[in-house]
């Protein structure tokens, strides 16, 4: 599934025939609201996440660490949702199309390097 949204990432605008797809200004823009971010941000995986570094915590000192970090990482995660307007601004269409392939690709090879060490963890006894 992850493999799937990468390519779709790495693909997007480019039509069955191989080209660019033309632009449909009578479509307008898609306002739909999907809740992706929030199961990203703070879904199964992130809580999981703090839950097993919590478990393998051996004093009060590496627990303060992770509260720490997870401080981290909700401040630098509210900085870039602060600046993201700034930054689709600066970058224009073609901008933020060239950063949307860049990390299908690099998500695509997370893809396909999950999938090999789960294919290998299968195979080896």
């Amino acid at each position: 599934m992850l493999f799937l949204i990468a390519l779709q990432m790495t693909l997007a605008g480019v039509s069955e025939k191989g080209g660019a797809a033309p632009a449909d200004p009578a479509r307008g823009a898609d306002i739909a609201i999907v809740p992706l971010a929030i199961p990203l941000l703070a879904g199964p995986g992130a809580i999981s996440g703090a839950i097993l570094y919590g478990t393998r915590t051996r004093s009060t000192g590496d627990l303060g660490i992770l509260c720490l970090v997870c401080v981290v990482v909700g401040v630098a995660t509210f900085a870039s949702l602060q600046v993201a307007e700034r930054l689709r601004r600066m970058l224009g269409a073609t901008g933020i199309d060239i950063a949307t392939r860049l990390m299908g690709l690099l998500i695509a090879a997370i893809a396909v390097q999950l999938s090999v060490e789960g294919l290998v963890a299968l195979i080896r006894p």
